[in-house]
């Protein structure tokens, strides 16, 4: 299709969720293993209550990802009931943590689509 050149399409699209607490950053993928393979885009959609602390890291040497270790303060804090989309490679973890700046409750549930 020659009017879709040189734009991204997504080929590929993967769902999920992942459980974010407090007490550790979780992994922001579909498979909540890895990257979907080629992915270009990540979209996520925050439910609960409370915010999400959001950081990324990138890939090892050896095709790993190290977890961050530095608190949700240092991180960019997205309100819940929020939709984000990403532009990030499957070379790039996203991380997530729940932040209780906004409310006391446990935790929350986040919804991701990957795009490749």
């Amino acid at each position: 299709m020659p009017q879709n050149f040189g734009n991204n399409l997504a080929k590929h699209v993967s769902n999920g969720t992942a459980k974010v607490g407090a007490a550790a950053w979780v992994r922001l993928v579909a498979s909540g293993i890895a990257p979907l393979p080629k992915r270009q885009w990540i979209e996520i959609q925050l439910r609960g209550q409370g915010a999400l602390a959001v950081t990324v890291s990138n890939i090892n040497a050896d095709g790993t990802f190290t977890a961050p270790t530095y608190s949700a303060a240092a991180a960019k804090i997205f309100p819940s009931g929020s939709v984000y989309s990403l532009p990030l490679s499957d070379k790039v973890m996203l991380w997530g943590r729940f932040c209780r700046k906004i409310t006391t409750a446990g935790g929350m549930k986040v919804v991701i689509t990957e795009y490749s």
